[in-house]
C-alpha cells in the first residue's frame, strides 16, 4: 500500500471563487510535499458561477446547476470510493436536501468538511429566492456527527458545530506570504483607500456612505472599489470602480494604501473569516474595520489598524491615516507581521495535513 494519501476535494464553486481558492486549492501544492495528493472537482463551471454572481438568465443558470449536479453525482460514484479521504468545501450542493452527502457517506465515510462562512444561517443581505426557499440550512448540523472532521474558519463557526460533534478544528482563512509578502504599493499622486469584494458583499459598503463625503472635503484621495459591479454615487468622492479578475488579483492590493472592511453586525456576518483584512494586511496595508466577528481576532486596534463602529469613527481613523504616510507605513509593517505569524499558509499547512491524515486513520 502506498504511504501517500489520496484526497478528493469537492467544492461548489470554481477556482475563481475565493473560498475555493484559499480554503482548498492553495493547499494542493504544499500538501503534495506532505505526502498528500489532492484531486479537485467543482460543482459549478466558471461560466455558471460568474452568471450567478452577475444575476444572469434564470434558464441558463438552471441548466448550469443541472449539469453541475450530474457531474457531482458522477464524481461521487466514480472517484470517492477509491480515494482515502473526501474533502468538502462548504457543501456538495447549495440547493435542496443533502441527498448527495448521504450517497457520499455510503461509498466513503472518511469525509472532512471545511466551513468558512455561516452557511447554516439566512443571509439578510441576499435577496435571491433560492437562498431563502431552496436551501436546507439545517442539514449542516444534522450531518455534523457523520464527518470525520469539521474545519472551521473561526471560533464563531466552531462554536456552533461543537454542539453536534467533538471533531471540530479551527484553521483561519490564510494567504501565502511567499506571494503577498513581496508586494509593494504602486506610486500614485494621492492616497488610495481600497475595498475588494463581490456584489453580494456590497451592502456592507453603505456603512461608509456618510464618512466618505466628509473625508473628501478634507483630503484629496481616491476610493478604489474592486468587484462591486456597480458605481457608487457619493458626493465629492473620487471613486474608481474596477472589475475583479483572477489574473490581476495581487495587483489590486498594490493599488491601495489603506484597506477597509465595513461589516454590518449580524449572526451571518459574525461567521465571516476577516479574509479581506488578511489580504490587505499581508500586502502591508494598514486597515480600518468594523469590530465584528473574526475581525476582532485579526486587528490589534492602534497597532496594525483601527476599529470603527460609527460614521464618526470611520471618518476620524481614515482621516488620521490619510494625513500621515509614516503612520500608514508603520501600521502596514505591523499588519504584515501579524499575518506572517498567525494567518499565513506556511504556518497552517502542517496542521491541515494532520487533520486529513487523522480523518483517514480514525474513520
Amino acid at each position: 500500500m502506498s504511504s501517500r494519501l489520496s484526497v478528493l476535494a469537492l467544492t461548489v464553486r470554481p477556482e475563481e471563487a475565493p473560498d475555493t481558492r484559499y480554503r482548498i486549492l492553495q493547499y494542493v501544492e504544499p500538501l503534495r510535499a506532505e505526502g498528500i495528493d489532492v484531486l479537485h472537482r467543482s460543482l459549478l463551471s466558471p461560466r455558471t458561477w460568474r452568471a450567478q454572481v452577475d444575476g444572469g438568465d434564470a434558464v441558463r443558470l438552471a441548466a448550469g446547476f443541472a449539469a453541475g449536479y450530474a457531474r457531482r453525482l458522477r464524481d461521487i460514484l466514480a472517484l470517492a470510493r477509491s480515494c482515502d479521504v473526501v474533502w468538502i468545501g462548504r457543501e456538495l450542493c447549495p440547493l435542496g436536501p443533502p441527498l448527495l452527502e448521504r450517497l457520499l457517506f455510503s461509498v466513503n465515510p472518511r469525509v472532512v468538511l471545511d466551513i468558512d462562512d455561516a452557511v447554516f444561517l439566512h443571509d439578510g443581505t441576499c435577496k435571491g429566492i433560492l437562498h431563502h426557499r431552496g436551501r436546507d440550512f439545517g442539514k449542516f448540523f444534522r450531518l455534523a456527527p457523520r464527518y470525520s472532521a469539521v474545519v472551521c474558519g473561526n471560533r464563531f463557526l466552531s462554536g456552533h458545530f461543537s454542539a453536534y460533534t467533538p471533531n471540530v478544528f479551527v484553521i483561519p482563512t490564510v494567504v501565502p506570504m511567499s506571494r503577498f509578502g513581496p508586494l509593494a504599493p504602486q506610486p500614485a499622486p494621492r492616497p488610495r483607500i481600497g475595498w475588494i469584494g463581490t456584489p453580494y458583499s456590497g451592502a456592507h459598503l453603505e456603512l461608509l456612505a456618510e464618512a466618505m463625503p466628509v473625508l473628501a472635503r478634507r483630503h484629496d484621495f481616491e476610493l478604489r472599489v474592486i468587484g462591486l459591479g456597480r458605481p457608487l454615487a457619493w458626493p465629492g468622492v473620487r471613486v474608481v470602480d474596477v472589475a475583479w479578475s483572477l489574473r490581476e488579483e495581487l495587483d489590486f492590493f498594490r493599488t491601495f494604501d489603506i484597506g477597509v472592511m465595513p461589516l454590518r453586525d449580524s449572526p451571518f456576518s459574525r461567521g465571516k473569516c476577516a479574509f479581506k483584512l488578511i489580504q490587505y494586511m499581508a500586502a502591508g496595508l494598514p486597515v480600518v474595520a468594523s469590530p465584528v466577528g473574526a475581525n476582532l481576532d485579526v486587528v490589534i486596534d492602534g497597532k496594525n489598524g483601527f476599529f470603527a463602529d460609527s460614521a464618526r469613527e470611520w471618518t476620524d481613523h481614515l482621516d488620521r491615516l490619510l494625513s500621515n504616510a509614516e503612520l500608514r507605513r508603520s501600521m502596514g509593517e505591523n499588519a504584515r507581521e501579524t499575518v506572517r505569524a498567525a494567518f499565513s499558509l506556511e504556518a497552517h499547512v502542517p496542521g491541515y495535513a494532520e487533520i486529513l491524515r487523522r480523518a483517514h486513520r480514525h474513520a
